[in-house]
């Protein structure tokens, strides 16, 4: 999808898929997670207005079909996940609050609704999620989307960094360890990508000391987002995972959340 002017991995043949093809084949060894949204809706500029058009944005559309099936073949040949991220990444309960907050005003039921929803996407499109990261970290305040993650049959959310989401205003989970909370795993978020090397080498050690869980974030775009995998960006993934071999070697252990929820 590049509209306007971004690329988000959506042509298999150039730009950030082969950019991230290219980072696979160098590092074999690593596990990737990608959060992925089922049927995005797109609001257009300057307006609050969102449109959604059931082939354009749902990845289980047969206009898709060469992208989907690229995609798939890369996680049959390298250690990686699909997971869910909310179904449509847009809200329409409160219109003075940011729109990618899928599930910020949402009750049980209605997010239960939308997660059965992109499941439902996922199943067409031959994929099987087994967590959850919810949008823009926004987490309904009574934390009944746990409950609807749960009854939906999902075992984790990746749900929280050292200030946001489960941690928003106070620490309710680790920011180091996976944390049970309301039946579901909780997966911490503790590296971003936009961060200066330094002071994520002196991150590793925090997490390796406590032997901890070292969770990466990028989001999957070329420019324009917080933590985007950036050509720059993507020279400090290869930093950093230079720096974890050298320093670290066999203490370290690559797994997908996937991987870490069936151990």
């Amino acid at each position: 999808m590049d509209e306007y002017g971004l690329d988000f991995g959506g042509r298999i043949d150039e730009g950030l898929t082969v950019e991230f093809e290219n980072l696979l084949r160098d590092y074999p060894h690593i596990a990737v997670t990608h959060f992925v949204i089922p049927c995005c809706m797109i609001q257009k500029e300057r307006l609050r207005f969102l449109r959604y058009e059931n082939d354009r944005y749902d990845i289980s559309s047969p206009l898709h079909s060469k992208w989907l099936t690229h995609y798939k073949s890369l996680a049959e040949t390298y250690n990686i996940e699909y997971a869910l991220h909310g179904c449509y990444h847009r809200q329409f309960e409160n219109v003075l609050f940011g729109r990618h907050a899928e599930f910020a005003f949402k009750t049980e039921e209605e997010s239960r609704e939308a997660i059965k929803k992109g499941l439902k996407v996922f199943k067409r499109a031959g994929l099987e999620s087994c967590g959850f990261r919810q949008p823009a970290w926004d987490i309904n305040s009574d934390l009944s989307l746990c409950r609807a993650l749960k009854s939906c049959g999902l075992f984790y959310i990746a749900g929280s960094s050292s200030d946001g989401g489960f941690n928003t205003g106070t620490m309710r989970v680790s920011n180091y360890h996976p944390t049970l909370i309301d039946g579901l795993v909780n997966f911490p978020q503790n590296i971003l990508l936009d961060w200066d090397f330094d002071y994520i080498q002196k991150e590793i050690t925090r997490i390796i000391r406590v032997k901890g869980m070292i969770s990466i974030k990028g989001h999957f775009v070329d420019r324009g987002m917080m933590n985007s995998c950036s050509k720059e960006n993507l020279v400090k993934l290869r930093l950093i995972l230079d720096y974890l071999t050298q320093t670290y070697g066999d203490l370290i252990q690559y797994m997908t959340l996937r991987d870490i929820i069936k151990s």
